[in-house]
């Protein structure tokens, strides 16, 4: 979760708001999005209305997005996330969001058990829970993860 957390966050380790203009949205946005597959995966999220793709874009330590999770982790945390996305940039609320989430499978449907446990840990694949790793560019910031969860867990061996 740390090594994922670095990543998302930027490398802040603070919970932020995914840069990028309201144009970059438009691909999670289900009327302005630029390809049918798109608008449908915005739909398939509940983006329903036009602009929720730039109101449910990435915030937090695990980039939540869509409106599906951000209903979700608001039920979770019993806050109204949905009309006020902002909260999941609150510290202890990102961190109930990204355990609770991860946790639970609700990014992706991949759970953290999947692939961490007392058995086993498979930090490359875990990527999963928040991304894919099918393509060169994914499959390269899931090595960079899984570096940091190894060089994470170095540090925290002698505790």
């Amino acid at each position: 979760m740390l090594a994922t957390a670095k990543h998302e966050t930027g490398h802040t380790f603070e919970p932020v708001t995914e840069k990028g203009s309201v144009s970059y949205f438009n691909r999670y946005d289900p009327i302005l999005a630029d390809t049918e597959r798109r608008r449908k995966a915005a739909k398939d999220n509940g983006n329903i209305n036009k602009g929720d793709g730039f109101k449910y874009r990435g915030r937090g330590y695990v980039q939540l997005t869509w409106y599906n999770n951000y209903k979700r982790a608001g039920s979770y945390l019993g806050k109204d996330l949905v009309n006020n996305p902002e909260l999941a940039l609150d510290q202890k609320d990102a961190t109930k969001i990204m355990i609770y989430g991860m946790e639970t499978g609700m990014f992706t449907g991949n759970r953290m058990s999947s692939y961490i446990s007392n058995n086993k840990k498979d930090y490359l694949n875990a990527r999963r829970i928040i991304n894919g790793v099918g393509d060169e560019h994914n499959f390269k910031i899931a090595k960079d993860i899984e570096l940091y969860a190894y060089k994470l867990e170095e540090c925290l061996r002698w505790l």
